[in-house]
């Protein structure tokens, strides 16, 4: 194990002679500015919290489902531009998916056909083939038509 580790640790260093190295820069540059600690200390502590929150998210996805639903749903409506709703489909929307697709079908069909922001999250979904083929097939059905081809399905559910 050692041989093959130092034998990596070699060919890192022909790729990159600072590999494992943290170099400093000789000219730091300005210092900080108040507003700008200020607000870098707000933005870190508001990831923490993030953070924090994903893990409580993704715990509620596995143990409790049913109460998490509510909560998924209207994390896609709120979402404030498509790179959040893409962490969320990506994320506890697919492990929702994965985990519980026999139970949340009925929902997961009906909320992408009533929801163009629901519609556009499923469809940044991964794992599929960890699904039952009737589960998937249902839920093909919904996601992979373009938004304005299902209008005549989602009168059907309104």
């Amino acid at each position: 194990m050692n041989k093959t580790l130092e034998d990596f640790t070699a060919l890192a260093h022909q790729v990159d002679p600072n590999f494992g190295k943290h170099p400093v820069r000789d000219d730091p540059g300005q210092p900080l500015s108040p507003e700008e600690v200020d607000r870098m200390c707000t933005d870190y502590f508001r990831y923490l919290e993030v953070s924090h929150m994903w893990e409580n998210v993704h715990e509620m996805v596995d143990k409790d489902p049913e109460r998490v639903w509510p909560l998924l749903v209207e994390m896609v409506e709120r979402a404030p531009s498509d790179d959040v709703r893409s962490s969320i489909a990506a994320g506890p929307l697919e492990d929702l998916i994965r985990w519980h697709s026999e139970r949340f079908v009925d929902r997961l069909e009906r909320q992408t056909l009533l929801s163009r922001h629901f519609h556009a999250a499923m469809r940044g979904v991964w794992g599929w083939d960890e699904l039952s083929e009737p589960v998937r097939d249902r839920l093909f059905a919904v996601l992979t038509p373009d938004w304005d081809d299902l209008e005549e399905r989602r009168a059907a559910v309104r």
